[in-house]
């Protein structure tokens, strides 16, 4: 019974340290900040600078990025990318000069060979419509053959810059968890998995405060329902990581894909379906 006992104010105490250490022990609270354009109905990557928030939509659509105003949701410019295709924009992180776009969309399990788009912001923010990319092409370290449509871990919709390093978290339709590689020299190799389960489409880096956000949804493919989280890892890429998931619950059925940060906010989009149009929202932990 002493034994008992003990096990039990010992499991009590570490839990009681762990949620001290966190800085997310209140719910996640989201605010729809504006419907998004028709042109973005399947918003697929976020990143925020000058002003602007910069979008594009994902397989099967123009090789174009949308400025909106953080503000309204308005579109107030388009640029095209004129050596690009978008076979299947997922994502976009940026540096200080550049803004890179993720063409890694895998789900169907058939390519082996992915893109990053390499932008200027210099040229984003002239007065031209149309900018020219620097190609950077990578493939996994090891890729079986043959895989099987929604049912592997090599699909990618999360990249994002640590200490100007090019990082992706793997949307795991086999196992509802997420990888996380780094890119060297045309290889993306694994360095570690995170128990997120459910599937990762968007992230951005909090440098300053080394958080890292996560953004996906569990999917029930019985009734085709989607339940939206947001998954923190602090101290990121440190052996002192604290990792919390939160569930969306207010946005239910949404299928959300992108996530960034800028003027103090957490930003997110959610792509046109029938549980509600494309939209933008702000994300807070008060």
């Amino acid at each position: 019974m002493k034994h008992t006992v003990l096990i039990i104010i010992l499991i009590s105490s570490l839990l009681v340290g762990c949620s001290a250490s966190s800085g997310f022990t209140s719910k996640p609270k989201s605010i729809r900040v504006a419907q998004l354009p028709e042109k973005v109905d399947e918003t697929s990557g976020l990143a925020h600078f000058n002003r602007f928030l910069w979008t594009h939509n994902d397989s099967g659509g123009q090789p174009e990025l949308y400025g909106i105003d953080p503000d309204n949701g308005q579109l107030v410019k388009t640029v095209r990318v004129s050596n690009a295709n978008n076979i299947d924009w997922e994502d976009l992180t940026q540096d200080d000069n550049f803004i890179y776009i993720a063409d890694t969309g895998n789900n169907r399990g058939d390519r082996r060979e992915f893109q990053i788009y390499k932008v200027a912001k210099r040229d984003i923010l002239s007065p031209t419509e149309e900018v020219t990319a620097k190609l950077i092409s990578f493939v996994f370290e090891k890729q079986p053959d043959n895989l099987k449509p929604y049912r592997h871990n090599y699909d990618i919709e999360a990249l994002c810059m640590v200490d100007n390093q090019l990082m992706f978290f793997s949307k795991n339709w086999a196992n509802n968890k997420t990888y996380l590689y780094q890119i060297d020299n045309g290889i993306a190799k694994r360095i570690k998995k995170y128990h997120t389960n459910g599937l990762v489409t968007g992230c951005t880096y909090d440098a300053k405060n080394r958080i890292m956000y996560l953004i996906g949804y569990h999917r029930y493919f019985w009734f085709n329902m989607r339940s939206p989280f947001v998954y923190t890892i602090e101290n990121f890429n440190t052996k002192e990581e604290y990792k919390t998931k939160h569930l969306l619950k207010s946005i239910k059925g949404f299928q959300v894909e992108a996530i960034d940060q800028g003027n103090g906010q957490l930003f997110f989009t959610n792509e046109d379906n029938k549980y509600g149009k494309q939209a933008l929202w702000t994300l807070s932990f008060d």
